[in-house]
């Protein structure tokens, strides 16, 4: 959240809506400049991947991310609404959380509190009053994530 706040910073990027998972984050951008998604989505990424190996004392073998970010651009209010609702409610469907809104890293939690944590930019468009309700209603769950589950006996 750190680095993306910085990266906020530095490039003058909105971000509409985000979600940062344990292995995957989405960000939904708005940018000034046709160009400065590349150079801002650079920046991040490289700046996240140095820290990283700096925390865990790695040396960089190896890739952190598998692709390319994807840059899709939304051409109405209803596309936007809906990347919005699938972004902010990643935590649901992963079965992290049942409401969009107590996921901590997450825009819906800062939309909800009023807050835009050095990230957030207001919404080129207006959201429904029930916008936290509508994103845990409407997205679909999978089966809850057990990353500390213990392992299933050898039969």
């Amino acid at each position: 959240m750190k680095v993306l706040a910085q990266a906020v910073a530095i490039y003058k990027m909105r971000v509409i809506s985000f979600c940062v998972m344990r292995n995957h984050w989405h960000l939904v951008l708005w940018p000034r400049e046709c160009d400065s998604i590349s150079a801002f989505m650079h920046w991040l990424t490289s700046t996240h991947v140095r820290r990283y190996h700096a925390h865990y004392h790695l040396t960089g073998t190896g890739h952190l991310y598998q692709d390319r970010f994807r840059n899709d651009i939304c051409r109405d209010d209803r596309a936007l609404l809906a990347v919005m609702r699938y972004v902010e409610g990643n935590p649901v469907a992963a079965g992290i959380t049942k409401r969009a809104e107590d996921y901590e890293w997450s825009s819906l939690r800062l939309r909800v509190r009023g807050e835009d944590g050095g990230i957030l930019a207001p919404c080129p468009i207006p959201l429904p009053s029930n916008w936290a309700a509508y994103v845990t209603e409407n997205t679909p769950r999978d089966e809850p994530e057990a990353p500390h589950a213990a392992p299933e006996p050898a039969a």
